[in-house]
């Protein structure tokens, strides 16, 4: 059922993340985080660890911040 070529494919959200400023992209990480526990929350956001990072990263060069290395949880989240 995986599809290669589909998971080669970047999130339909990450091009509206391009035009947000610093702000708008923080609000929209911290909106995504919170409706993790949603399953009917913007099926179209970020829900995986990598997507997140990959947003963590992007704040950072919107923010003009040195990337700082990320530490993982040392816990497994429930479903």
């Amino acid at each position: 059922m995986n599809d290669p070529a589909a998971s080669n494919e970047q999130p339909s959200y990450l091009d509206r993340c391009r035009e947000m400023d610093f702000g708008e992209l923080l609000r929209f990480v911290e909106d995504s985080l919170e409706g993790l526990s949603d399953p009917d929350f913007d099926a179209n956001g970020p829900r995986s660890d990598e997507e997140f990072w990959s947003l963590w990263e992007r704040l950072c060069e919107k923010g003009g911040v040195a990337k700082i290395p990320l530490v993982p949880p040392l816990y497994e989240p429930s479903d």
